[in-house]
C-alpha cells in the first residue's frame, strides 16, 4: 500500500502530478491513499477517480490501519510528525520482526 501525501500550492500542478502517479501506482495493481489538503481540483481534473486509489483529506495522525508500506512525500510537504511516528514505529516493528 502507498500513502501519498500532497500539499497544494499554488496552480494545482502539484495535486494533478500526485494525482497522475496515484492512478498510475493503482493501475499497477497497488492500493494508493492520496492525502490532500485541497481536493477540489480532482473534481475536474478526475471526476470518475480511478480503482484503487483513496483520496483523504490531510492527515495528523496515522489512520487506524497504520501508515502504508511505501510513504511519499511529494514536492518536499511537510507530513504530520503523529504520521510520520507511526511510519517509524511500523518499520522498527517490522525489523525487530525479521
Amino acid at each position: 500500500r502507498f500513502d501519498v501525501f500532497c500539499q497544494v500550492i499554488d496552480n494545482f500542478g502539484d495535486v494533478g502530478v500526485c494525482w497522475r502517479l496515484a492512478a498510475d501506482l493503482a493501475a499497477r495493481g497497488h492500493a494508493v491513499r492520496l492525502w490532500v489538503d485541497d481536493a477540489s481540483a480532482l473534481a475536474w481534473m478526475a471526476p470518475h477517480g480511478a480503482p484503487g486509489v483513496e483520496v483523504r483529506p490531510w492527515p495528523q495522525a496515522a489512520p487506524a490501519d497504520g501508515p502504508g508500506d511505501v510513504v511519499i512525500e511529494a514536492f518536499g510537504c511537510e507530513i504530520a510528525p503523529g504520521f510520520i511516528a507511526a511510519a517509524q514505529a511500523q518499520k522498527a516493528l517490522e525489523a525487530e520482526m525479521a
